[in-house]
């Protein structure tokens, strides 16, 4: 990524797109120094979400409800052990799977880059 930014600006960046292997503390920490603007998938089976309460729970369980082919945002949520804050999408397709992202405030509809 350093070699990309020492050739190109980093606001041609549209947005960082990643999957769920490709995540982690400094790396996040990095791109946000940076101001890259990202979406990323995260494991929705595996981690945990603070809900409208502030109660962490099962990000699965939290996007249940959710209706197939819709999807919803949070703004300013913590996720996984350490409690670290992220905006958050839910989204379910037309199959019933769920993916959650991650995504960098400056992002207005990473449903749409993630799905681009």
């Amino acid at each position: 990524m350093e070699c990309f930014l020492e050739v190109f600006d980093k606001n041609r960046i549209e947005a960082l797109t990643a999957d769920r292997e490709f995540i982690g503390k400094e790396w996040l920490s990095w791109l946000r120094t940076n101001q890259i603007r990202y979406v990323f998938r995260v494991r929705e089976n595996r981690q945990y979400i603070s809900n409208a309460r502030g109660k962490m729970v099962k990000i699965q369980e939290l996007f249940r409800p959710l209706a197939i082919g819709s999807h919803v945002s949070l703004s300013q949520r913590r996720i996984g052990t350490k409690g670290e804050i992220f905006n958050v999408v839910g989204i379910r397709n037309k199959k019933s799977e769920l993916a959650v992202l991650i995504h960098s405030d400056e992002i207005k509809n990473p449903a749409e880059i993630k799905a681009g």
